[in-house]
């Protein structure tokens, strides 16, 4: 448990990488956040951009603007591959922290803490 909170607080050469690749990560998201609009035909009336461009698995890798995309049949409405990759990595991020919480301090030890 120490060795993981090392890593998750940066204190190790992985946990430094690691902490790089969780900004670039928030980045990532939130480029292809602003991005989407570009591509969201409900912005872009005008536009033939969004379908040109941007449509089929382009879009389910990195916007999830449209629900019937690449993706669609995992039922879980319109979604990415980036979104869901960045979610998994927090989820799993979040859930190491509790584990190793009382490492940084006692009163944050057991279910309850």
């Amino acid at each position: 448990r120490a060795s993981l909170f090392l890593f998750l607080e940066a204190k190790t050469p992985s946990g430094l990488k690691y902490e790089s690749f969780t900004v670039f990560l928030i980045f990532l998201s939130v480029i292809t956040f602003i991005l989407a609009s570009v591509f969201l035909p409900s912005y872009n009336v005008d536009s033939q951009l969004a379908h040109l461009c941007c449509d089929g698995w382009c879009d389910a890798i990195w916007f999830g603007n449209n629900p019937k995309n690449a993706l669609s049949g995992l039922g879980i409405g319109a979604t990415s591959i980036v979104e869901l990759f960045v979610v998994g990595v927090f989820s799993i991020d979040y859930v190491a922290r509790l584990y190793t919480a009382d490492l940084i301090d006692p009163k944050f030890q057991g279910f309850m803490g």
